[in-house]
């Protein structure tokens, strides 16, 4: 796990990355791996990784602000990363 942390850091990976080891999915987040406990298959390890982003205010990377967007969408959330507010908001059960 740390070897693959590492490798990420060294690589210029600064965002919140989606990461498998093994049947496990963890969240690289700065320099440490963040085990989603309770996650049964990769959609809701997708879900929670889009979810950091909004948790821990950080900007989407450049290239990949069209695929993180569509998630918004979807969620019909408006805005970029840092609303965490309008995230819950549109979580709201009806």
């Amino acid at each position: 796990m740390d070897s693959a942390v590492s490798r990420l850091a060294s690589d210029g990976v600064n965002q919140p990355v989606l990461m498998r080891v093994q049947s496990r999915y963890y969240i690289k987040a700065d320099n440490y791996a963040i085990l989603i406990t309770d996650c049964s298959c990769f959609a809701e390890a997708a879900e929670f990784l889009f979810m950091c982003f909004f948790a821990f205010d950080v900007m989407y990377p450049p290239q990949l602000k069209n695929f993180y967007a569509f998630f918004e969408r979807l969620l019909n959330v408006h805005g970029s990363a840092g609303k965490l507010f309008e995230f819950f908001r549109a979580l709201k059960l009806n």
